[in-house]
């Protein structure tokens, strides 16, 4: 749907990396994406801010929000937490951590600048504290001074990285190197890895950039906890503030790989909403066919089976 409607606005989708739908003009595919959900029958509230959580005995209940509706409080069984950030997840009390942990810098954030109507360029300067007015406003004025001859800017600033919500399993670099597999798999990433910024791991700093390689996501990386480790019910973070390092997050944060999440989320959501449970009551196995009948997604990865001394001595003079 997303290329007949570029082809009948004269737009040629660029073939991508992975596949011929990667490329495309963001605002045909959110209208896109609008006329589906409205043909399911999805009610869609615009214009309203997330900006706290509705919380029971039993975990989350609802999203509260604020716009030209006034503060309304929307309610459900299950909240998916897609604002990027992490915002609802937080708001719930969910533990986090900033950038790489260690002094909340992350990686670059962005202002696109709009060559023409059609597409843009990204414009990444510095990084951006979102909690922070000042800085976020700041970084919008300044991002406005840069570009030259362009046609606008975007409204929207892009931070490569900001929260990264702690859940009942957190991913690490060690995680992607050695193919770790989860009971729990929930879908596939296969992104390169790339920082834009400073990482912490000594492997990198070492002179090693890890390799393009496929790692799995569990179920139990997008259910956050609290300050006390406890899960908080209901609540699943998607986009890229899913639980897991800072080192690790280049491997996870690309496009394709986050839209397929959504897919894989949501397809799960409607199974254990059609049954009554939450996705984690679900069998494990169940998760994973589910990922696999409808994404295609087979969670399928290498074997490791290597120690570090056979690494160590397959290291030859040309080895890069």
């Amino acid at each position: 749907e997303v290329k007949k409607v570029s082809r009948a606005c004269g737009l040629e989708m660029k073939p991508g990396v992975w596949s011929e739908f990667e490329d495309f003009h963001a605002g045909i595919k959110a209208q896109v994406y609008l006329k589906k959900c409205l043909e399911a029958g999805v009610e869609i509230a615009f214009g309203q801010i997330a900006f706290g959580a509705v919380m029971n005995e039993d975990g989350i209940a609802g999203v509260a929000t604020a716009g030209e509706e006034g503060n309304v409080a929307y309610m459900g069984r299950m909240i998916l937490d897609a604002t990027g950030d992490g915002d609802i997840a937080a708001a719930a009390g969910a533990d986090y951590e900033t950038g790489n942990g260690r002094d909340c810098i992350s990686y670059w954030a962005s202002l696109a600048q709009y060559l023409s109507g059609e597409t843009y360029r990204n414009n990444f300067s510095c990084t951006v504290m979102s909690a922070d007015p000042r800085d976020y406003t700041d970084f919008i004025l300044n991002g406005r001074k840069r570009g030259g001859e362009i046609f606008d800017h975007g409204t929207y600033v892009s931070m490569r990285e900001s929260r990264h919500i702690r859940g009942k399993c957190r991913l690490t670099l060690r995680d992607l190197l050695t193919f770790r597999k989860y009971p729990d798999g929930l879908y596939t990433c296969f992104s390169n890895y790339d920082p834009k910024g400073k990482v912490t791991a000594d492997l990198v700093y070492a002179g090693v950039l890890p390799p393009q390689v496929a790692i799995q996501i569990p179920l139990s990386a997008l259910e956050p906890v609290d300050l006390r480790g406890k899960g908080i019910r209901g609540l699943y973070v998607l986009g890229k503030a899913i639980s897991a390092s800072h080192d690790l997050f280049p491997s996870i944060r690309m496009q394709p790989d986050l839209m397929h999440q959504g897919a894989v989320m949501g397809e799960l959501a409607a199974v254990a909403l059609s049954r009554g449970i939450l996705p984690e009551d679900l069998p494990e196995e169940e998760i994973r066919k589910t990922a696999a009948e409808t994404t295609g997604d087979l969670l399928e990865l290498p074997e490791w089976n290597d120690s570090s001394r056979e690494m160590v001595w397959r290291i030859q003079e040309t080895t890069r």
